[in-house]
């Protein structure tokens, strides 16, 4: 997915887990990050990070974590989903675009799950 948003980005493949842009932008794979991706600009500032899924929200609900809605929900001009268009193409999603979705009543957001803990604690 990732290698096909660069590709028709400009992007050129620069070692395993690296793209550059002739501008002097790169896309390269973020350390320990729950969005893998990172697309940086040309000084190496961070412009954006990416969860990439081979998936269309258009046909089918997506489940994601909620420290992943929380991180597209609190910094949405950092954070996207790299999602699959209707017709098969990578498609950016940023939280500021899921945001507006959502506030639009295009989107629904529903808790999918909840984790339950025994507290020995409290007997």
């Amino acid at each position: 997915m990732l290698e096909r948003f660069a590709t028709e980005n400009g992007f050129k493949k620069h070692g395993d887990n690296r793209y550059v842009h002739v501008d002097g932008r790169s896309i390269a794979r973020s350390n320990g990050n729950r969005f893998p991706w990172e697309l940086l600009s040309a000084a190496g500032e961070l412009l954006c990070c990416y969860l990439p899924r081979e998936h269309c929200l258009e046909r089918e609900a997506l489940q994601l974590d909620s420290d992943v809605w929380a991180m597209l929900d609190q910094n949405p001009q950092t954070y996207a989903l790299m999602l699959e268009s209707l017709s098969g193409q990578p498609a950016v999603l940023s939280g500021t675009h899921l945001r507006e979705l959502r506030d639009d009543g295009k989107i629904t957001l529903y808790p999918a799950t909840y984790r339950l803990v025994f507290d020995n604690d409290n007997q």
